[in-house]
């Protein structure tokens, strides 16, 4: 049992990095001055989720999303990976990402965009690698792989 929820510790982990950053990815020269306003009593001074611990407050106040997430009887459920399963020597991973998932400007949630935050998070992160370490992420259509250096769960 430990060994499950561990897993899906990290898969919740993944899922936060990955649509915490995804939104950081965007290209456009729009140089707009629109203003987010939010209300709260408690807030990160940034919602940058690979600075402090601040991937809690991105899932927190709704601008971030986990690949996968717990039901209230701790069993993982499908989020935005609509399916998962791991190799039998324990180090690939293989998300099938939901194609009915749309990012707030209207444009569909793919692998490709979560291999990008993936990415893009070992890169700024130093904790990063204290949860897993990857060898590969790879994206085809909606099917992201991650391979790990060793087995962190079973």
């Amino acid at each position: 049992m430990k060994g499950l929820r561990k897993a899906l510790l990290i898969g919740m982990m993944l899922g936060v990095t990955v649509l915490g950053t995804v939104g950081c990815l965007n290209q456009s020269s729009d140089s707009s001055n629109d203003v987010l306003k939010v209300g709260a009593i408690s807030f990160a001074g940034t919602l940058e989720p690979t600075e402090n611990y601040f991937s809690w407050a991105v899932v927190r106040y709704g601008v971030g999303e986990t690949l996968i997430k717990f039901d209230d009887h701790m069993n993982a459920k499908p989020w935005l990976a609509s399916s998962w399963k791991q190799s039998d020597d324990k180090l690939t991973w293989t998300f099938t990402i939901n194609d009915k998932v749309k990012f707030s400007n209207g444009k569909s949630l793919t692998a490709e965009a979560v291999k990008a935050s993936l990415e893009r998070t070992f890169a700024k992160s130093k904790r990063a690698k204290t949860f897993f370490n990857y060898t590969e992420i790879t994206a085809k259509g909606q099917e992201l792989t991650i391979k790990t250096d060793k087995e962190y769960y079973n």
